[in-house]
Order: structure tokens, then C-alpha cells, then sequence
């Protein structure tokens, strides 16, 4: 208490809070830091600027809300995708998906080896064009 926000938050804050202090909100602002344990923390804040009776800026109301658990969990799963996605794409075995209306949704670099399409070329498009 009694010390600057600004001071104990990354830089980017005071951008922030300097907005709310003009009068310009601020909605879903992510912040990442290291807390006194040397954890990563993640928080979303709002800035609202704080208005006395006649309606001048006295201050900024600040609410956050630790978001570190949700965010450590969509890394993860971001990281399992991109590791699924390298996988199909090398894969000795040509891998191809199509959407329910039988659109290609998926052609790994196999599948362009060996049918000679290229992934630009068959994404979006039937598969029944590339099949006899």
C-alpha cells in the first residue's frame, strides 16, 4: 500500500492506467508477471476511471481476474495441437480429413507426394475430385 503500481507491475501498466487517468477505458487487459515466489502470473484487468461527484478523474479502479491456470491450460493444449499438426504433416502415410460435407479439411505432405495436389490446392474443394 502507499506504493506505485506503476513501480511494482510491468511498464505497459502505466500505459494502461495513464488511459484511464484521460478518461479512456481499458477491457481484458492481459498482464503477465513474476509474483514475490518467482511464479509466472497471468491477470486480466479492467481499467475504469474514477470519477468524484462532479464527474472529474480522481483515480483508476482497477479488477483483475487470475487468469494463470486458464492460460497455462491453452498453452498446453495449443502445444499438443502444433505437436499433432507437425505429426500428421511428416507422417510416412499419406493423412488426409474432410467436413461433413465432404469438403478436405486436412492434406498432409504425403497425401500432396503422392496424389501431386498441393495442400492449397485441395483444401475447401471435394474430395470426390481427387478420387475415382
Amino acid at each position: 500500500m502507499g506504493r506505485p503500481l506503476v513501480a511494482i507491475l510491468e511498464p505497459s501498466v502505466k500505459v494502461m492506467m495513464d488511459k484511464a487517468l484521460n478518461g479512456e477505458e481499458t477491457s481484458n487487459y492481459s498482464i503477465e508477471f513474476l509474483n514475490r515466489n518467482q511464479e509466472t502470473k497471468h491477470i486480466l484487468v479492467n481499467a475504469t476511471s474514477r470519477r468524484d461527484e462532479d464527474a472529474n478523474i480522481v483515480g483508476v479502479l482497477g479488477v483483475g481476474q487470475d487468469v494463470t491456470e486458464a492460460t497455462k491450460h491453452d498453452r498446453e493444449v495449443a502445444a499438443m495441437a502444433n505437436e499433432l499438426r507437425q505429426l500428421i504433416n511428416t507422417a510416412n502415410a499419406p493423412i488426409f480429413g474432410i467436413d461433413v460435407k465432404g469438403n478436405v479439411n486436412e492434406w498432409n505432405n504425403k497425401t500432396v507426394e503422392i496424389t501431386g495436389f498441393s495442400k492449397e490446392e485441395a483444401m475447401g474443394k471435394h474430395l470426390g475430385m481427387f478420387v475415382r
